[in-house]
């Protein structure tokens, strides 16, 4: 997947689906959340956390910070890199603000972004995103020919605001 070679990359994708095929199913996604759940319970009796719980997740992790808003209230921040809520969650549920970041070139998750905007905003979550024009998917990723150093850095400046926002400091 991070072979220079856009052909070699571009042949990859049938297999790298067929490799990522379990993880769609619903069975996995019920486990992930409730391994997610589990840390969450571990960092929630830390010293200092004081309720203060925040995820971020990039790709398939940016689908999971929908899916851990959505399926524990304890969540009270989410930003997204380039996920889409999880079929198996109700969005409804999500009871933070999310910030979700996405690359104005990524066609498959801009495409569905106005079905995710509207069934977030229909449900009352207080949803907002950020697109960046000429960035692509795994945009933040600095290991990637699809790295976007300028969108990266802003995208980062945004998240660590909206976490200072909605998390506060430590008391």
């Amino acid at each position: 997947m991070s072979h220079p070679d856009e052909k070699v990359r571009v042949a990859a994708q049938p297999r790298f689906r067929e490799l990522m095929a379990p993880a769609q199913d619903p069975a996995y996604g019920a486990w992930g959340l409730d391994a997610l759940s589990s840390v969450v319970d571990d960092l929630a009796g830390q010293p200092g956390v004081d309720g203060r719980i925040g995820v971020v997740g990039y790709c398939f992790g940016g689908s999971y910070s929908f899916g851990l808003a959505a399926t524990d209230d304890r969540i009270r921040a989410a930003v997204p890199y380039y996920g889409a809520p999880p079929d198996q969650v109700s969005v409804g549920n999500i009871t933070c603000p999310v910030l979700a970041i996405y690359g104005e070139d990524d066609e498959r998750l801009i495409s569905g972004l106005p079905d995710v905007t509207e069934r977030l905003l229909d449900a009352g979550v207080d949803f907002t995103t950020e697109v960046y024009p000429g960035a692509g998917h795994a945009f933040f990723n600095d290991t990637s020919s699809r790295y976007h150093a300028e969108s990266a850095a802003d995208a980062w400046t945004l998240t660590l605001d909206f976490f200072a926002r909605h998390l506060g400091a430590a008391a």
